[in-house]
């Protein structure tokens, strides 16, 4: 894995009007690497991606993809600590993945 610092510090600064420092970050970097997939939850934040045509998806779709692919064995234990979070993902999406997936 490689940490990298954004190169157009100005395009940062614009994001930065429009959502909060880190988002604006990872959406800056994005924009300049080629075949990026942000990861973000942050609704302005996706705004912004989609506004940008940049591919993305968030915390419980990277944990949707480890458990199509083995990496982990049940959904649920995950989105329990979500769950335990004042993170905001409906509790019909959260039910719906575990049925599907965790059968």
């Amino acid at each position: 894995m490689d940490v990298r610092a954004v190169g157009n510090r100005d395009l940062l600064y614009d994001y930065a009007e429009r959502v909060d420092i880190g988002e604006a970050s990872a959406i800056a970097l994005a924009s300049e690497v080629p075949f990026p997939l942000l990861i973000i939850d942050d609704l302005a934040g996706r705004k912004l991606a989609d506004q940008l045509h940049l591919d993305y998806t968030g915390t419980v779709g990277i944990l949707v993809l480890a458990r199509q692919q083995g990496v982990i064995d049940k959904l649920r234990s995950y989105f329990d600590r979500i769950r335990a979070t004042n993170f905001r993902v409906p509790e019909s999406l959260l039910k719906s993945l575990e049925n599907r997936y965790d059968q």
